[in-house]
């Protein structure tokens, strides 16, 4: 296999990667005027609350699994960002949101098919 594709590959990768995840909640903290909306504290917070959600679902499982995951992805966000807890749950529904609007776009574009 050739380096440069696999390096090729790996960018885009992590650009993908960095699309779907880090960028939307940067950008809805800034929308939501989180007090620390650095980039860094962004990429904590996604994986903080990527594991906390994943734990949620492995140890409750189902619904309730899905709705202890939502929760603790918004505190977690709620806590690093500054937002404040109330905020924070309509925060991580805009999250959402901006997620599926990245998604469409790259699929517009041929990233997904």
């Amino acid at each position: 296999m050739d380096l440069n594709f696999q390096t090729e590959s790996m960018v885009l990768f992590f650009l993908v990667l960095f699309s779907l995840t880090i960028l939307p909640v940067k950008i809805g903290a800034t929308i939501f005027g989180a007090t620390n909306n650095e980039l860094k504290l962004c990429a904590i917070s996604v994986f903080i609350g990527t594991f906390l959600s994943m734990l949620c679902l492995i140890l409750i499982g189902g619904f309730l699994g899905l709705m202890a995951s939502y929760i603790a992805v918004s505190i977690v966000y709620s806590r690093v960002l500054g937002i404040s807890i109330m905020w924070s749950f309509l925060f991580t529904f805009g999250v959402f949101f901006i997620q599926v609007g990245v998604v469409q776009a790259l699929t517009k574009f041929g990233i997904f098919t």
